[in-house]
C-alpha cells in the first residue's frame, strides 16, 4: 500500500507525510508499506536496488505513536543510504569464512552449552550481535536528526523510544545474564550502553545508573560512545563508526562489506 492507503489504517502525523514525501523525492522511488502482526522487529526496510521499482517498508502493527515513529525512523535509513555517493554505498554481509571466525572466537564458551543446541544458539547470538553493531550507531544519528529537524514530532518520538529503551534494558536482567555466555552478554550490553547514552539528548533520560553493576561493560561502552560525539557526516561516517566499534569489540572479522547492488538473489524475493 502507498502512504495514502496506510493513512486509512493509522492516523499519520504531518511529520510522517513530510518525511515520506522527502524520502520518495530524494530516492526517486516510492515506498510500498506493509503492515504485519507477527514481525520480529518494529520495522524493517528493503531499500530499492536498481531493478526494484519501490522501497519496501514492513511495519509491525502497534500503537499509533509507535507506527508513526518507526516510519520516520526507517525513512532515515533510506535517506542516509541514498544521500551517499553510489561508490560509498555498502551493506554488511556474512559468509562461511566470517561465520567460522566468529565460531572460533566463541568456541571455548560454547562448550558449556548442550552439543545439540550449540549451532542454533551460536547463530542466534552472532547474528544478533552483528545486527546491534550495524544498527545502533546509525539509530542514534537518525534519532538525533528527527529530534533536531522535526521538533513537533518529539512527543511521539519519545513515546516510541521508551519502548525501545525498555527492551534494551531487559538485556541486563539476571535471566539474560544467566543464559548468555559472558562475551556475548558484555559486548551486546556495551553496544546498548553507547546507544542509550547516544539518545539521552533526545529523551532527556540518564540511563547510566542501570549499568552500575557492570563496570567492564561501561568501560567498553564509553569507548564506543566516543565515536558518536562528532558531528553527523552521513552514511560514509556510519560505515567508519561501525568498523571502529567492531575493532573495539574484536568482532571485525565476523562480517564483511559488499556493494549495495551486490546483494544475493534472495534479497529480491517477496
Amino acid at each position: 500500500m502507498n502512504i495514502e492507503q496506510l493513512s486509512r489504517e493509522y492516523e499519520l502525523e504531518p511529520t510522517v507525510l513530510e518525511v515520506v514525501s522527502l524520502t520518495e523525492k530524494e530516492s526517486g522511488k516510492e515506498i510500498d508499506f506493509e503492515l504485519h502482526v507477527n514481525l520480529d522487529v518494529a520495522g524493517i526496510t528493503k531499500i530499492a536496488r536498481v531493478r526494484m521499482p519501490k522501497h519496501i517498508m514492513r511495519i509491525k502493527e502497534s500503537t499509533p505513536a509507535r507506527v508513526n515513529h518507526i516510519i520516520v525512523h526507517e525513512c532515515g535509513h533510506v535517506l542516509r543510504m541514498m544521500r551517499a555517493e553510489p561508490t560509498e554505498r555498502v551493506v554488511p554481509s556474512s559468509n562461511t569464512e566470517t561465520s567460522i571466525k566468529a565460531l572460533f572466537a566463541l568456541k571455548d564458551e560454547l562448550l558449556a552449552l548442550p552439543e545439540e543446541a550449540r549451532e542454533e544458539i551460536f547463530e542466534l547470538w552472532s547474528t544478533g550481535l552483528i545486527n546491534q553493531l550495524i544498527n545502533l550507531p546509525v539509530d542514534v544519528r537518525i534519532e538525533r536528526w528527527i529530534y533536531r529537524d522535526y521538533p513537533a514530532f518529539r512527543e511521539i518520538q519519545n513515546k516510541s523510544l521508551a519502548v525501545d529503551v525498555q527492551s534494551c534494558l531487559l538485556g541486563l536482567s539476571d535471566k539474560i545474564r544467566k543464559n548468555t555466555i559472558e562475551s556475548i552478554f558484555n559486548k551486546s550490553n556495551a553496544l546498548v550502553y553507547a546507544y542509550l547514552r547516544g539518545i539521552t539528548p533526545v529523551t532527556g533520560e540518564d540511563y547510566i545508573e542501570e549499568f552500575k553493576k557492570f563496570q567492564d561493560i561501561k568501560k567498553t561502552g564509553r569507548k564506543l560512545y566516543r565515536y558518536l560525539e562528532t558531528e553527523d557526516e552521513g552514511f560514509a561516517q556510519d560505515v567508519k563508526t561501525i568498523n571502529a566499534w567492531a575493532e573495539v569489540l574484536e568482532i571485525k572479522s565476523w562480517f564483511t562489506w559488499i556493494g549495495f547492488e551486490d546483494v544475493p538473489e534472495s534479497y529480491y524475493e517477496t
